[in-house]
């Protein structure tokens, strides 16, 4: 995890934040350290999108993601 990362993982914790990354060491340093913040990737944004009605064809969208972003 690089500097930047760290930093969101602290602003996530000290606010309350919703942190935002497609690094893994961020991702999964909150479960591994026991931390109180919420890290979502892209997919968990478009997830979380499409269950407040703003993405009506999440498969869609995740499909799209994966062929823009290059991730599966």
């Amino acid at each position: 995890m690089d500097f930047p990362e760290a930093v969101c993982l602290a602003a996530g914790v000290r606010f309350g934040y919703v942190v935002l990354t497609e690094n893994g060491g961020a991702y999964f340093a909150p479960r591994v350290l026991g931390l109180g913040v919420e890290v979502w990737r892209a997919f968990e944004v478009i997830v979380e999108a499409w269950r407040a009605g703003y993405v009506e064809d999440v498969v869609g969208e995740l499909r799209r993601y994966e062929r823009e972003a290059l991730h599966l």
